[in-house]
């Protein structure tokens, strides 16, 4: 075997036995389902696979949540990416746990490829993906449920790697931007969002290094690329938060600077049993440690600070970037505060919780700490043999894997601690108020499917509120309705995307549906066109006589972002026919013209989503169907 694949075996080797110790706890009871996020994302995707398979439709609409809420264009949906494949051939809970510890390996190997471009080798190399993926963050993801947030940071080395290598050679480009795509594929939507700015700081600094605006010019690239590839997703999404806007107040969240070094060298762990998983620091500070714990230790700190001295001039344009995004990370605790700043920005302002930016200084921390080992490794190479250096160097990176997964690996146990759910038996839909599990965030949602019962406490980032009625519940009249009573109906066919509603009216009267108001469902038959809200319900109003009706979710801009998607695939496609065989370091034609083609889909993607978006909806909406997320107290979470 060639030296160089036995090393990728050996590196790929040492990160899977790694991601064995610290996360095999999490696999313990295979059924059992996970705790506070997890019941969102298990609900999400069971109801993606029962659209599929029981109703054989395009998830487009999720009746099982808060009431209805939209699917495909739910900003967390992860039907894009792997879990959907999996969960269709081995069930849903199945399904992320078998993604797991693939992802970590996948996100080492990609630490390990960009450390590699770095110019480390050798055991250091190894460090930054140990560092890194050993922090709490990892397991910290895994255990409050965020599936997400583990395709974001499995990604994040990757796409810094294809950009670096896309300066030098603009066929990586068309990777990178691939890369940033898969992000919202997997439902990432806040590290979608932020990573531009994280880029924006990256470029800016290998700009002033290279002075040459090649690093911005190339990041504009991926961004616009990236977007035009995830139209699909993006174009949905938009329509919704334009009728729906996401209002966060949190500009008074925030870190302080001790806080801050705490998350890093505290081995300290809080409840993570409990949906909060709070930690309360000894000057009364509490931290929702799922965000902001990332414990990696003196060792891998005093290893970064040594590596930032020696490499400074190879990797400042990341550390810097790192720095900027720890001075995010505090929020409003300093000033000036930098969050602050951006977050009164277009689309920034619907993210909350700067703590969560932590990971993107963990990244590059890990990245200084790997050169700070090959510090140490040529300081060592000078006095001792190549058999003892190479020995020194596996004893220290395996002693601060050890002294991490000590630390972090007993986080993974909390990870899914329901029992998995007995004598489930579906029948005819109905709105219904389910027990919540004192572990989860939420109602049940992974249930509400099984059972074929909507859940109108189901946690959802759409910003809709519940007007439905749950069964039992004073004034529930059904699932379809008439208002006033003038005739008969019945609800003759459901499935989550179409429902098939018979009625004879006496008189003139409006058929009501028990499911929330959003944008895009429509009426065929009889009577055709538009449902509006009636009380934050889907209506529709009819007169007298015989009604045939099918009722169905049709949001007019899914079709219109997928051939924006299919157009930019086609677009790098020609470009790397054009570009073939041979490195494309210049600006050429060809450049110009992706370029051209890319700024002309851009414009295209923010019409489709804005021009004709139910912007203003009518009257009859309650002004509470827009409600903001309320703020933290001033003081913690």
């Amino acid at each position: 075997m060639p030296a160089r694949d036995l090393r990728t075996s050996l590196a790929l080797a040492v990160f899977l036995a790694f991601g064995l110790v610290l996360l095999g706890s999490a696999f313990q009871g295979w059924q059992r389902l996970g705790g506070k996020d997890w019941n969102a994302f298990l609900g999400q995707a069971e109801a993606e696979v029962m659209t599929v398979k029981a109703y054989h439709q395009l998830p487009l609409w999720n009746p099982w949540r808060k009431g209805g809420q939209v699917s495909f264009a739910q900003p967390e949906s992860m039907l894009l990416s792997p879990v959907t494949p999996l969960a269709l051939l081995f069930g849903v809970p199945a399904a992320f746990k078998l993604l797991v510890l693939p992802l970590f390996v996948f996100g080492c190997a990609g630490m390990w490829t960009l450390a590699g471009y770095f110019g480390l080798s050798g055991w250091p190399r190894m460090t930054p993906g140990l560092v890194f993926f050993g922090s709490s963050v990892f397991p910290l993801y895994l255990s409050g449920g965020l599936p997400n947030w583990l395709c974001a940071v499995a990604l994040l080395p990757w796409l810094i790697w294809l950009y670096a290598r896309g300066l030098d050679d603009h066929r990586f480009l068309l990777g990178a931007a691939a890369a940033y795509a898969a992000f919202i594929f997997c439902g990432a939507i806040y590290q979608f969002v932020l990573i531009p700015v994280f880029l924006g700081f990256h470029a800016a600094c290998l700009a002033l290094a290279r002075r040459s605006g090649r690093p911005l010019l190339g990041l504009a690239a991926v961004i616009a690329g990236g977007g035009a590839l995830a139209a699909l997703r993006l174009v949905p999404i938009a329509e919704v938060y334009l009728a729906f806007p996401r209002e966060l107040a949190a500009r008074g969240r925030y870190l302080t600077p001790l806080v801050l070094a705490r998350s890093l060298l505290d081995p300290r762990l809080p409840d993570l049993t409990t949906p909060w998983g709070a930690f309360r620091h000894d000057d009364g500070t509490w931290i929702y440690w799922i965000n902001a714990g990332a414990y990696v230790g003196v060792g891998a700190v005093a290893l970064a600070l040594l590596g930032t001295l020696w490499g400074w001039r190879r990797v400042w344009p990341l550390l810097v970037p790192g720095a900027l995004y720890a001075w995010m990370s505090l929020g409003a605790g300093v000033r000036p505060s930098l969050w602050n700043s951006l977050h009164d920005l277009p689309i920034l302002h619907s993210m909350q919780g700067p703590e969560r930016l932590v990971s993107f200084v963990i990244f590059c921390l890990s990245l200084a700490a790997g050169f700070g080992l090959q510090a140490v490794d040529e300081r060592v190479a000078l006095v001792v043999p190549p058999s003892l250096r190479f020995a020194a160097g596996a004893g220290i990176t395996l002693l601060l894997a050890a002294s991490l997964a000590l630390v972090n690996a007993p986080i993974s146990a909390t990870a899914f601690p329901v029992d998995p759910p007995v004598g489930l038996h579906p029948g005819p839909f109905h709105q219904s108020r389910l027990p919540s599990h004192p572990e989860q965030w939420g109602g049940q949602l992974y249930e509400a499917v099984l059972a074929n019962r909507g859940n109108k406490q189901g946690i959802s980032d759409v910003p809709s509120f519940p007007a439905v009625r749950t069964e039992g519940a004073p004034g529930y009249r059904g699932e379809v309705y008439l208002l006033d009573g003038q005739g008969q109906v019945e609800l003759a066919g459901w499935s989550p995307n179409r429902l098939h509603v018979l009625a004879r009216l006496g008189a003139a009267d409006r058929l009501v549906v028990n499911q929330n108001y959003f944008p895009g469902w429509r009426a065929d038959g009889t009577i055709r066109g538009p449902l509006l809200p009636h009380e934050g319900l889907l209506s529709l109003a009819l007169p007298a006589g015989s009604h045939d009706l099918v009722l169905s979710y049709r949001p007019s801009r899914v079709p219109e972002g997928a051939a924006l998607s299919v157009a930019a695939l086609v677009a790098g496609l020609l470009y790397l026919r054009v570009r073939r065989g041979r490195p494309a370091t210049g600006f050429g034609t060809a450049e110009a013209a992706g370029l051209a083609t890319l700024a002309v889909l851009m414009a295209i993607m923010a019409a489709a989503a804005c021009l004709g978006a139910e912007r203003n909806l009518p009257a009859e909406v309650p002004a509470r169907l827009r409600i903001a997320v309320p703020a933290p107290p001033t003081r913690g979470w």
